[in-house]
């Protein structure tokens, strides 16, 4: 028996990977943020930014990321919420919920 939600979440993922080719095609970044349970990851291609972030861990985690020099500073839009977030004196602050993550673009 399938498991429906499970095949929905990868169709959406597969979905936002061919509307936006910094998914697909960007350049990856060092990591902005890595520990035992979140790995935060910026991909470039372009003009356009992407900043996706995986969690392990089974609470909420929340991050105050400080932006590369030199990069343009974007409002990230989330993929799956819509909400946007701005950077703050160059820092981002990003709440990523347990076992799963966020996909944020910007340009």
């Amino acid at each position: 028996r399938p498991d429906l939600a499970l095949q929905a979440k990868y169709r959406r993922l597969i979905g936002w990977r061919r509307a936006h080719p910094v998914l697909r095609r960007g350049s990856v970044q060092a990591p902005l943020h890595a520990d035992a349970h979140v790995i935060v990851q910026l991909r470039r291609h372009g003009s356009t930014l992407a900043l996706v972030a995986l969690i392990d861990a089974a609470e909420t985690r929340t991050l105050s990321l400080a932006w590369p020099r030199g990069l343009a500073r974007p409002v990230l839009r989330d993929l799956r919420s819509g909400e946007r977030l701005r950077m703050r004196a160059g820092r981002l602050e990003l709440s990523v919920p347990p076992v799963g993550g966020r996909v944020l673009i910007g340009r």
